[in-house]
């Protein structure tokens, strides 16, 4: 049988897929499970935004999802050089909104496991381009 060669384009793009590829790309359990959590089990899953993507349809999906009164959740991945960061956002049933923030250390240091903390927002408000694509606004006089 005859051995095939793999063509130019071919391991280009393997190169390119590998190379764009790197291990805090995958969302958190931690996040996940807390998110899941907050939304509850019925709750509109928004989407997962890696670093650098459009976050358009996912700001649409939660913003269309409060106005009709569904819960929903969505994470987003941020920038760390030497961290896996990721903020996620969740809006349950009876209306109240969370923003869940995730960090853990790529080199793993002994003993710095990763940290999930979560916060109570009046609101969450979104941004199409620029930082963060989603913003806690504080209940006033709140924790």
């Amino acid at each position: 049988m005859p051995r095939m060669k793999p063509s130019l384009a071919a391991v280009f793009a393997i190169l390119v897929t590998a190379s764009n590829c790197r291990a805090d790309d995958a969302v958190p359990d931690a996040l996940v499970k807390r998110l899941a959590t907050l939304a509850g089990a019925d709750a509109v899953d928004c989407g997962t935004l890696l670093r650098g993507a459009d976050r358009r349809a996912a700001i649409a999906c939660a913003t269309e999802a409060t106005t009709s009164g569904k819960a929903w959740r969505l994470a987003e991945q941020l920038d760390g050089a030497e961290s896996s960061i990721w903020q996620g956002c969740a809006r349950d049933s009876q209306g109240k909104f969370r923003v869940v923030f995730y960090e853990a250390d790529l080199a793993g240091a002994p003993g710095s496991g990763p940290t999930v903390s979560v916060l109570l927002c009046r609101e969450i408000v979104f941004a199409a381009k620029g930082g963060d694509a989603m913003e806690c606004q504080p209940i006033p006089g709140g924790p």
